[in-house]
């Protein structure tokens, strides 16, 4: 059994997240009946299933937005690195660019895996040399924000 346009209405604004009396509302129906006209649609089998269509074609949409978006930044991170690695008109290469992109591609496919070392107990036990590598790491960290909070 077909859908009349306003059944079809009904059945977006459905998938579109609103509840059934203002899906009923906004697909015409009378304010004064929406909620029961609502329940009635529901309760139809070919209502049901025109819903269940559409939530299974929003979700495929989806899927391939994202896919997509994601084969594409991946591309995108493959083509910077080729670029980073040609020589520019000076015949310097930008390779931390291209150390940055490859970074990146890592994170995704899952290579690397952040691990830190957590220390407990007094600092006097811990070496002036790895005292020094924290400060600067810190330091680094710190000025990395202080550039980032000056480019907006």
């Amino acid at each position: 059994m077909s859908l009349t346009p306003q059944q079809e209405k009904f059945c977006l604004m459905v998938v579109e997240g609103m509840n059934g009396t203002n899906a009923a509302i906004a697909a015409g129906y009378s304010k004064v009946s929406a909620n029961s006209k609502a329940s009635q649609l529901m309760a139809q089998d070919n209502i049901k299933a025109r819903i269940s269509e559409l939530q299974q074609a929003m979700q495929e949409a989806v899927k391939v937005r994202f896919v997509t978006t994601k084969e594409w930044v991946i591309d995108e991170l493959v083509d910077n690195v080729k670029v980073a690695k040609t020589p520019d008109g000076d015949g310097k290469l930008q390779l931390n660019a291209a150390n940055t992109a490859l970074t990146l591609i890592g994170k995704e496919l899952g290579m690397f895996i952040d691990r830190k070392e957590i220390r407990t107990g007094p600092l006097e036990d811990v070496p002036d040399e790895q005292l020094d590598a924290i400060i600067a790491e810190a330091q680094a960290i710190i000025d990395a924000a202080k550039a980032q909070g000056t480019r907006h």
